[in-house]
């Protein structure tokens, strides 16, 4: 029987304990940025990027700091299995690591490739008892599980380039995801993204554009590895289906896979830096960080969770619903690529 240290769904609890959390989380990343201005631990603005000044990184360390401890407490307190422990514990540690070192001094990218591809089949592995493998079905499942914890941690990544975007997403991905966990009975990993949110969400004080810190590596691809682990765990244990999390990560799965494909169809080597996301030529034809974030907010609120909780609910037309959401963010990612083009060849012409 496992020893409960919280009652997720006892509302007083829940909001003291959250705003804690945001509190400590707020403090620590007022520490990092000290110790990054101190450090000259800094990213300066170049070509592709969106930023204009010099501005610390390594915030995304406090996100980390706090799932290391709470991955470690539910595992004590029997709220995670060992397995849940053992794929999440060593995979966000290398992860965070791995982001720090490229924050600090940069990896190559191929490093950084085979660094997270090894993290993701060690997640998949214990996340699906795929060590008792007993038919092809089994493996097809674990590679596209482990296909896709990879690009959930490079993707969110790569979606980190504007300011409070990533930040603000996290918050509301992760509290949504903890509603659908806790009311499906897994309260471990429901109480995991609540700490996800909160930390989060201290840091995103710092983060709010401007931005006086960035996230960093060493907390965006751990954020992505937390979402892509959590949704599979939880399809596993058939308590929140795929299509939920789909909905809820959207505009950044969508934003990052069309580029992406685009990419590579233009014949550009994809894994280098770049400013051809959707929302990197919004902020290029003239929209600001804040009003970006906050029409990224409002699409979440107004359209993606309603959208989530449909999907939760009514899970025979899940793919359906899902299909819709990717339907409408790729044909929104369309006109601004469009729109894009018409602002170039214009100023181009003038």
């Amino acid at each position: 029987m496992p020893v409960m240290i919280l009652p997720v769904w006892n509302s007083m609890a829940v909001i003291s304990t959250y705003l804690l959390v945001v509190v400590f989380a707020w403090l620590v990343t007022g520490w990092i940025r000290y110790y990054a201005l101190k450090n000259a631990i800094l990213d300066h603005p170049n070509h592709r990027s969106l930023h204009t000044q010099a501005t610390p990184r390594g915030g995304g360390l406090t996100i980390a700091l706090l799932v290391f401890v709470m991955l470690f407490l539910l595992y004590l307190t029997g709220l995670v299995s060992r397995d849940f422990f053992m794929a999440m514990e060593p995979v966000a540690l290398v992860v965070t690591v791995t982001g720090w070192i490229d924050d600090r001094r940069g990896l190559p990218a191929h490093w950084r490739g085979l660094t997270y591809l090894l993290c993701s089949i060690w997640a998949t592995l214990w996340i699906t008892g795929v060590f008792q493998l007993t038919d092809y079905s089994r493996l097809v499942y674990m590679v596209i599980a482990t296909g896709g914890i990879m690009w959930l941690i490079n993707l969110y990544n790569f979606m980190d380039g504007t300011d409070g975007l990533a930040g603000s997403q996290a918050v509301i991905t992760a509290v949504v995801g903890a509603w659908f966990l806790g009311h499906a009975g897994e309260q471990g990993m429901a109480i995991l993204l609540m700490v996800v949110s909160a930390s989060t969400a201290g840091f995103l004080i710092w983060n709010w554009p401007p931005a006086r810190i960035f996230m960093g590596d060493a907390g965006s691809c751990l954020v992505g590895l937390v979402f892509g682990a959590v949704a599979l765990a939880s399809d596993v244990s058939s308590a929140v289906p795929i299509p939920v999390w789909l909905v809820l990560l959207s505009i950044f799965i969508c934003d990052t896979t069309m580029t992406l494909v685009k990419r590579v169809v233009s014949g550009e080597t994809w894994y280098l830096a770049h400013r051809q996301h959707a929302y990197q030529r919004l902020v290029q034809m003239g929209m600001s960080h804040k009003q970006l974030t906050c029409a990224v907010i409002s699409v979440n609120l107004l359209i993606l969770v309603p959208a989530a909780f449909m999907v939760n609910t009514f899970q025979v037309y899940a793919w359906w619903i899902t299909g819709g959401i990717y339907l409408l963010n790729g044909s929104i990612w369309l006109l601004v690529q469009g729109k894009y083009n018409n602002h170039i060849n214009g100023n181009r012409a003038g």
